[in-house]
């Protein structure tokens, strides 16, 4: 640490670094999560907060701490946002001399080593310390990834499923269960019916065969709420197997009868939609609707073009949009409007003062969730969840995303977020409501 100290005193006194050194006040952000900077910043002076999504992670004050070394390693965007939460300074290393800073001060290559060994220590006692209680649970644990591949397992799923870590890493959830083949309609319906948490799924047992299994499962999500995997509680059920096969031909049955129905069903839907056509046309009320948010998308890309590049002006122009449009007034129900970047990051953000606390801030990501194709029209209907203390499996809002016309050379978004219930309640409109709009060239 002395050594670390003298290196320090080195660097603040080197009058060739003193052209990086900043200085910053109360409030102001270093830099953003999500952002494409590799600089490094070396704490002189003052307390900074890190953030990731809208929660406060840790505070640095240490003199000589190093923050944004892992864009620079690893060549990726930034991990989380860094704000001042005292007036102080910094020096800050433009990331193409970091080598040569590094080498002419080499503790601070080595305190940077540290920081990184820290970290890694810190998090594999905690997945050690997670994994030894899911070892002593008797029920198998598995965790997917929101790709449905396997990330962990405890004891009791190796014993159950017959095979070891070797065999089943990133195996998909369809390759050991064919029910969950399709993952993405799997975890769609967890997060639709979030009641529906126990299903029965098949596996086949290298030694003992066919195997049934009772799964429970929960989802995990990220700070605003995207899907980022789910957890699996899995029970041998085979037992019961002879018990159900007295109800096996009678199960059968019953599925021919459903089938039968269902083709019938969607046999008479065709037969109806034929018949009379504009049964399946919007309302007058939906058809206003539609008309209010063509008209809004049309201002919002004639301001968006006419206003500056950058964060502020873009917060500037949906700011003043929502004040004039998206009022209580305002036929269409918004809870925010949003620019995205093209990897789908929020640029920039604005709502009605009544939905401040759904407002999905700068930095936020909806990369997670599909942006649906409709043939025919220039919009891609979104359904969000966010998350929220009083429903654990969060509050559902639906959106439409535009590509921005002016700004297309970037491949930019215009994201318009709605709220669920006032569409159903004043509209009678949902998802697929959204998806039979249309907004032609």
């Amino acid at each position: 640490m002395e050594n670390l100290e003298n290196d320090i005193r080195r660097v603040i006194e080197d009058v060739e670094l003193s052209r990086y050194r900043i200085t910053f006040a109360s409030g102001d952000v270093l830099f953003y999560e999500g952002d494409e900077s590799k600089d490094l910043y070396i704490l002189l002076s003052g307390t900074l907060e890190i953030r990731k999504g809208n929660v406060v992670v840790s505070h640095v004050h240490d003199r000589g701490a190093l923050l944004g070394e892992l864009s620079h390693l690893l060549n990726i965007k930034r991990t989380a946002t860094v704000s001042a939460e005292t007036g102080g300074s910094a020096l800050r290393v433009p990331g193409e001399h970091i080598k040569d800073v590094f080498s002419r001060y080499p503790m601070l290559a080595m305190a940077n080593t540290l920081v990184l060994a820290k970290r890694l220590r810190e998090t594999t006692r905690a997945y050690h310390g997670f994994k030894e209680f899911c070892d002593m649970l008797p029920e198998a644990v598995i965790i997917f990834d929101r790709e449905g591949r396997i990330t962990s397992f405890n004891r009791a799923a190796q014993k159950a499923l017959g095979r070891g870590w070797g065999e089943l890493k990133n195996q998909s959830a369809g390759d050991l269960f064919p029910e969950l083949s399709d993952f993405k309609a799997f975890a769609d319906s967890l997060r639709e019916k979030p009641d529906d948490s126990e299903r029965e799924v098949t596996y086949t047992h290298p030694e003992k065969g066919e195997r049934i299994f009772s799964m429970k499962h929960s989802l995990l999500r990220n700070e605003i709420g995207n899907l980022t995997g789910v957890v699996a509680l899995l029970r041998d059920n085979t037992e019961t197997l002879a018990i159900r096969k007295k109800y096996h031909r009678f199960r059968n049955a019953a599925l021919v009868l459903g089938g039968f129905l269902l083709a019938a069903g969607v046999a008479l839907f065709s037969l109806w939609g034929s018949l009379f056509p504009g049964a399946l046309d919007l309302t007058n009320k939906q058809k206003a609707l539609e008309a209010a948010i063509a008209q809004d998308v049309g201002l919002l890309q004639a301001q968006l073009s006419a206003s500056a590049r950058g964060r502020r002006a873009l917060e500037d122009s949906l700011a003043a949009f929502i004040q004039k449009h998206g009022g209580k007034g305002s036929a269409v129900p918004y809870i925010s409007v949003m620019v995205l970047d093209p990897e789908k990051t929020v640029s920039a953000s604005a709502g009605p003062e009544d939905q401040k606390a759904r407002l999905i801030p700068q930095g936020g990501s909806l990369a997670g969730i599909a942006f649906d194709d409709i043939a025919g029209s220039l919009h891609h209907p979104l359904t969000l969840y966010q998350v929220d203390p009083n429903n654990p499996t969060g509050v559902k809002s639906l959106g439409l995303a535009f590509l921005l016309k002016a700004r297309n050379e970037h491949r930019e978004w215009l994201v318009l977020q709605l709220d669920a219930d006032k569409l159903d309640r004043d509209y009678k409109a949902d998802e697929k409501t959204l998806a039979r709009f249309k907004f032609p060239e």
